[in-house]
Order: C-alpha cells, then structure tokens, then sequence
C-alpha cells in the first residue's frame, strides 16, 4: 500500500496521491539497488525511515488545516482573511522536498541497513 492508504491521512491537504508518487519514487530507488532477495528487508526499513516522519507531517498539517477549514482553530473561526491567514503558508512544506535528496538519504540508509 502507498500514499494515503498507507499514510491514512485526511483529504485537507490534498496530498494523497502526492504521497504514493514520492512512495513509489523511494521506492523504485531502493528496489532498483537490491541484488539480492535478503536485501529486501533493509529495503523496507529504509523505505519506512524516509518516508514515515515526511508522511507523518503531512498526516499532522492535514488535521490542522480541517481544524481551520472547520472554524475550529482557536483565534481563526469562521473569519475569511483569518483563514487564508493561517492556512497560507501550511502547503509549502510539501512542495518544498528536495526529490533528490530525499532518495539519496533513502539509499544511504539503505546501505547501512544491508
């Protein structure tokens, strides 16, 4: 399973199918490297280094922005301008990865695990 079937992430930040093509670019690098069938574990656990703190981001940005979008944000309510206020700056995170660092750290971890 990948992106938000894998992340269980709700759909605020609109990042589910952002996540499963990051997941699969992972993880094409890795499986790309394995030479051999015992590798794949290591593989997994590299995957799942890179991936679950990036994921888990985007999980905890997604509940707070329905805290927002909902008029549940203390200080923010219903108020347009306190919205695009408090929600402006909650994507560029995601579009901020840097793709290729991202799949050296998976490899090198990847490296050190096999």
């Amino acid at each position: 399973m990948i992106g938000d079937a894998a992340h269980a992430m709700t759909p605020w930040q609109g990042s589910g199918a952002g996540q499963a093509i990051e997941d699969v670019m992972i993880l094409d690098a890795l499986f790309g490297e394995i030479k051999e069938g015992t590798e794949i574990p290591a593989a997994f656990k590299a995957f799942d280094a890179v991936r679950r703190p990036r994921s888990q981001q985007v999980i905890e940005s997604s509940a707070g922005t329905a805290k927002i979008l909902c008029g549940k944000e203390p200080g923010v309510g219903l108020d347009p301008d306190k919205i695009r206020e408090a929600t402006g700056p909650r994507w560029g995170f995601i579009f901020a990865l840097d793709y290729k660092e991202h799949k050296t750290d998976a490899l090198s971890r990847f490296a050190q695990l096999k």
